[in-house]
Order: structure tokens, then sequence, then C-alpha cells
């Protein structure tokens, strides 16, 4: 009997360990009202996201749309019970937090994110703020997706320990990560602020964020989007705008050898009250690519970039419209040895594009280059404007990366075509914009790399419509055949044939000239039949389609005769039997007359001519409501069954 109990406890044992176990997904929502708080379900969830990540280990966490607020100082050992400055979200297990959750559908939509917000005190006064929104520990795997991070305010008097990390006083007002490697992606933080690191500070870190934006951030010393301590962050598809640090590094300050990877990412409008509007590098040497560095503004040296004992890879790199007041490296300063290398990279309305500072240098191996005022063996003087629009480095949509950002080159730029493929990083593939990073923009049937981050691409652009979407209204019985609309339409790739096409609705009843755009209706209009008509009609280039327009046509009524013959009386028509089903008589008919049904949708089913007292067949139509127009006018409405 005991040998018997062993082998099915072995055999329940067994069977315990060979069935997988599933992933734990927990709820949060501060919308709900009502359940059970306890994170199991939507219906459930936690109102709370500290309650989740205090009692969450593993699995997932979604957390529904929303603003949530920082209720506790977790595993703090030396904060102030009774100061909710303290509070902060703590993350110290490899979890995966997601937001921007519709509970309804159980789907993010990042149009509405999860909004983690440190203005816990007086709305709207920075000083009562968390001191930190989150804070990361010790993290390799962990994700972060779909939040916006707000309204740190980084200025305790002295450092923290949490855990057993010493999370400094001033750092990170949006994240603070402590020896922390998650993943950050569809996420913004903004108006947060610190002494360091306004956005997020690294302390020994290495996360990695994508598709993330740093707006806003400030600093009142350095880095007022991100602070990199020792830390070499993967940055990709992410913006850097707005930020403002008072001394070094707008949007990024890199220091103790840090060496971020930087690729597809946009510093533009930040700005350093010493030096470095875009970034400032101390120590450290990231590698840069596909990226621009737009409009970053410094005080005193290097508008867009500050080196300082620092010898940044920059690949396929535009830097536009940057300044320094002191006219020292609008584009690029250098100095303590800094060396950077330049491949590929285009620098234009910088002021001083690059300034080089005692023994610091560009590398002699830097090839491929553009400059307005540079000179060095591997850069070429650029005489004129190489880019589409320069001045509006965001462009018309005002989203950045996309195709009708301002700083794609020019048709016929200098920079088609004119950089070395072998200089670009493994594995890139596409540039700033999504589009293939290798093209032959000059179409010498070589495919050659452009230089700056974006690809001179033949379709670029999607066609627009340009006609209005309301036709000239036409009279009824005005005649078939007639052109009644003209599309047009625009497309920024130079020597693009657009094609046009239309559909919907009523597109049967018209044909296009797909050429011209010229649209003409097919048959006779008629108002008592169909009293207007609706179409959509796009433009192709080829490569591209635009956005459907739906385009209206109205019929105007016009006042018809009842008469046959004007020299007989008035004569009253109607149709029996009605509804029918072989044939019908017109019943008031004095004289032979022409006619002709239509469908309900105004096509033309059968047309003769009818004599008094005869019959018109009808039993091959379709069972449906038809009308029956004479010659003189007149429509009359009946039902085939």
């Amino acid at each position: 009997m005991k040998k018997t109990t062993l082998i099915l406890t072995l055999n329940m044992l067994f069977l315990l360990i060979a069935i997988p176990l599933q992933a734990q997904t927990t709820y949060v929502n501060s919308n709900l009202e009502t359940g059970l708080d306890d994170g199991t379900s939507w219906t459930n969830a936690y109102r709370s996201l500290e309650s989740a990540l205090a009692n969450t280990t593993s699995g997932e966490i979604r957390v529904a749309s929303g603003t949530y607020k920082p209720s506790a100082a977790r595993m703090c050992t030396n904060c102030t019970a009774a100061e909710p400055r303290e509070n902060y979200f703590l993350i110290t297990t490899d979890i995966t937090l997601k937001g921007s959750y519709d509970p309804d559908t159980d789907t993010q939509d990042y149009s509405t994110p999860s909004i983690l917000d440190g203005d816990i005190g007086s709305v709207g006064v920075a000083t009562d703020n968390s001191y930190n929104v989150v804070i990361t520990i010790g993290l390799t795997t962990a994700a972060l997706d779909g939040f916006t991070i707000t309204n740190g305010f980084s200025n305790r008097g002295s450092n923290r320990t949490i855990g057993s990390e010493n999370i400094l006083s001033n750092g990170g007002g949006g994240m603070y990560n402590a020896s922390s490697s998650p993943s950050i992606s569809n996420t913004t933080f903004s108006g947060n602020s610190a002494s360091n690191g306004g956005g997020m500070y690294n302390a020994t870190s290495f996360p990695s964020i994508s598709n993330t934006t740093f707006s806003g951030n400030s600093a009142t010393t350095s880095g007022g989007g991100m602070y990199n301590a020792a830390s070499s962050p993967s940055i990709s598809n992410t913006t850097f705008s707005g930020n403002s640090a008072s001394n070094f590094g707008g949007g990024m300050y890199n220091v103790s050898t840090s060496s971020p990877s930087i690729f597809n990412t946009t510093f533009s409008g930040n700005s350093a009250t010493t030096s470095g509007g875009g970034m400032y590098n101390d120590t450290s040497s990231p590698s840069i690519s596909n990226t621009t560095f737009s409009e970053n503004s410094a005080t005193s040296n290097g508008g867009g970039m500050f080196n300082r004992s620092s010898s940044p890879s920059i690949t396929n790199t535009t830097f536009s419209g940057n300044s320094a007041s002191s006219s020292t490296g609008g584009g690029m300063h250098n100095t303590f040895s800094s060396a950077p290398t330049l491949y590929n990279t285009v620098l234009y309305g910088n002021g001083t594009d690059v300034f080089i500072s005692g023994s610091s240098s560009i590398a002699t191996a830097s090839a491929n280059n553009f400059s307005e005022n540079f000179v060095q063996t591997g850069f070429t003087a650029l005489t004129a404007d190489p880019f589409i629009n320069s001045t509006n480095p965001i462009g018309t949509d005002g989203i950045w990366h996309t195709a009708d950002d301002g700083l794609v080159p020019k048709p016929a730029s200098v920079l088609i075509d004119a950089g070395d493929n072998s200089h670009l990083p493994c594995c890139i593939t596409i540039d700033i914009k999504g589009e293939p990073r290798i093209f032959d923009g000059d179409s010498n049937d070589t495919a050659t790399i452009d230089v700056g981050a974006y690809e001179f691409y033949v379709n670029d652009y999607t066609p627009m419509i340009t006609s209005l979407a309301t036709a000239t209204a036409i009279a009824e019985n005005s005649g078939a055949g007639q052109e009644i609309y003209t599309i047009t339409a625009t497309d920024g790739d130079a020597g693009t044939t657009l094609m046009y096409a239309i559909a919907g609705t009523d597109a049967g009843l018209f044909t296009v000239n797909a050429s011209t755009g010229a649209v003409t209706l097919t048959a006779d209009p008629d108002y008592e039949i169909k009293s207007s008509y609706s179409f959509e009609v796009t433009a192709n280039d080829g490569a591209k389609t635009s956005t459907p327009l739906t385009v209206s046509l109205a019929i105007t009524d016009i006042d018809e005769t009842l008469s046959v013959d004007d020299n007989t009386e008035e004569a009253v028509f109607t149709v029996s039997p009605n509804p029918a089903t072989a044939y019908i008589f017109l019943a008031g008919l004095q004289q032979a007359a022409t006619y002709e049904v239509y469908t309900i949708l105004g096509a033309s089913v059968l047309k003769g001519t009818l004599s008094v007292n005869a019959k018109i067949e009808i039993e091959q139509l379709t069972n449906g409501v038809y009308f029956l127009k004479i010659n003189n006018g007149t429509t009359l409405r009946f039902i085939k069954k």
C-alpha cells in the first residue's frame, strides 16, 4: 500500500512538472468602481497601479487608459513616511507593464495612454510633485509600453536607499534606472524636471528605448531629456524635442564612458544655456546613425553637439539649423582631444558647422561628408541648400520621420547617391522615415546610399486630392455623356505621372479619363429618378494611392409639362397593374410615345415606342422598383414583383 501511494505521488508530481505554467496577467483600471479589486480580470481589476506592482512578481500587467499617481515609497529604508513626495512607482522584477488598454476590447490604443503622473500635490505646482515618478532596479528583461510619464520633480536634499541601491537625490524626475535595463516603447516623457536627467536618469544601466518621445523636460544642471552615467542605452525611432538644461546637454548628456547606440532618432529644438543644445558628450563616445540634429541651440558652444574628451562615431546623420550664440560650433564643438569620425553626414545652416579647439580634430578617416564651411579631406563644400525645406524640418504634417520632412534631399540634390555603402553600420536597411536605405536616387542603375539621415526616394510622397468634394450641380434631362467633374491632385515626387480612378456607390453611372481626371455621366439625369449622385475619387502615382475623396453631384429639378401634345388637353397617366409581374399598361396615353425604364439607381434597362393601349413587357426585369419615363418628361414609378 505504501509503495502504491508513493508511485501515485511521484506520478502526480511528474505531471505537475510536465504541465507548463501559464504566464500570469494582472489587470489595473483606475476608473473602475466595482469588482473585487484583486487584478484577476478587467471586471475585478486593481484600482491602484501600486497594488499591482507590489503583488506581481512575473507575467504581464495590463493598465487601462487613465491617470495613476504614486502612492507608496516601497522598499525605501530612509524615506520620510509622512512625505507624499517620497512616493514612486517601483519595478524590481522582470515583468511586462503595458498601458493604453481599452478594457472593453482588451487591446491597446496608444492615442489614449495610461498616464503616470507625479502631480500629487497642488495641481500645476511642480515643487510638491513626486521626486521620481518611476524607479527601476536590477531589471534585465522587463518591458514598459504605452505610457506617458510626467510631472516628476527631483530636488530631494539627500540620497535615498531603495533595496540595495543608492538613488541620487536630484536625478530622473520622470524615470530613474539603477543598474537596470528595461525595454521601453511607445512611451512619452514630458514635463519632468531634475538637476540631472529631467526625463530619465540612467546609472550603470542599459535600457532599450524605441518609438518614444522626450519632450519639454528640463534639468537645472545637465541632461534635460536624458542623463547617462556609465550607461549605454540603445535608442531607436525616438524623438528628443524641446528639452532644456541650464548647463549642458539640453537633449542628452553622456558622461563616464557612456556609449549609447542611437539610430533613426531626432534631436530638435533642445537648448542648453552653456553647451551642447542637442547632446553633450563627456568622456563618452556614442554611435549615431540615421539621426538628425536640427534647430538645437546653446548659449555658448555646440548648438547641435558638444564633445569633450569624446570621439563619437557618426554615420548618415544630418545637422541643420543648429546655433551657438558664441559662434563656436553651431553644428558641433570639439574640445579636449575629441576626435569624432563622420561618414555620409551633412552639416548645413549651422553658422560654424564644426569648431575644433586645442588638440581636438575630426578623424582623418572621415569620408563622404558635406559642409558649408568646414574644410578637410572627406568633406565636400555645399554651395546651396540641399534639402526639400530646411526651414521646416518636421514637415507640413507636423509628424517626424515622414516623407514630407523638410530635411529630405531635394530632387537633383548633391546628397543623392553621394555616400559610401561600406560605411553604413551592420544590419541597417532603412532610413529615418522607413524607406530603403540604399536606393538608386539618381537613376544611373547603381544603388548608392545618400548622405544624411534621409534617402531621396522616387516615391517619397503620397498623392493628395486638391479638387473639391462637390461637383457643380446639373439640370435633369440635360443629356448623357456630359463632363461633370475633373479630378485634380498634387504629388511631391518630381516627374510623377498621376492616374485617376473612381469608385463608390454610383461609380457605375460614370466614366473617368484616367489620365486627365475628367469624369463623365453616362446616363441622362432625371431628378424624379435620382436627385443626387455620390462617388469616390483617387489619384495614384504608380506606387502610392491618395486618400479617397467622396464627391457629390446634385441634380436640379425642372418644370416638366404633363401633356403628350401641347395641342391637346393635359393628360394624366397611370401605370397598371402596379405592382406588375409580366407587363404594364399606360392609361391616359392619347398618341404613340417613346419611353424608357430606369432602375432606382438610374440605369436604363428598357426602352422603345409605345402605342395607345399597348402593353410593355417587363417579365425579363428582376424584382424591384423601376421608373417609366415618357418622352414628354413624365416619370411614373412602378414595382416589378
